[in-house]
């Protein structure tokens, strides 16, 4: 599991810096606090929801998706 967080840490980071989205921009883009967006591209924190990565997937133009194979 840590690996699949590390990757969507990754790519997030990655779309973030892309679309040039500043840490507050991101923070309003997803309505959730700057305490709660910390969380979100770390991989080592067990509190991110599946809720709070599909909004950070939208703020940045991506969308989530979550297969069982």
């Amino acid at each position: 599991m840590t690996l699949v967080k590390e990757t969507l840490a990754i790519e997030l980071a990655q779309a973030i810096e892309a679309r040039g989205l500043s840490i507050q921009q991101m923070s309003q883009e997803m309505k959730i606090s700057l305490a709660e967006l910390e969380s979100v591209p770390n991989p080592k924190s067990g509190n991110v929801t599946l809720a709070t990565m599909q909004k950070a997937a939208n703020a940045v133009g991506k969308s989530l998706r979550v297969e069982l194979v």
